[in-house]
């Protein structure tokens, strides 16, 4: 699965991976998952993308602790699927 976790302030480009990012972590736990820990500012909007190396994949858990409340809005679903061709 390989999981990959990137974490942006305010909105993500996919043209410009680098800009906004602020954490991006592909360990940091035991095998098949990361860990991205950061000191967020509240009313800021932050976008985590999670990528992962296995098709098929379309659940995952995400665990968030802190002094406040957190929401979660869905934004979008991506696939990307690589074309191979001869």
């Amino acid at each position: 699965m390989n999981p990959v976790g990137y974490l942006y302030k305010q909105h993500f480009n996919p043209r410009s991976l680098s800009e906004r990012l602020l954490f991006y972590n592909k360990e940091g736990c035991s095998s098949n998952q990361f860990k991205i820990i950061a000191k967020l500012q509240s009313n800021v909007t932050y976008i985590l993308i999670v990528s992962v190396s296995f098709v098929g994949l379309d659940n995952f858990l995400l665990l968030v602790s802190g002094p406040g409340n957190v929401s979660f809005n869905k934004i979008s679903t991506f696939s990307a699927q690589l074309a191979i061709s001869s």
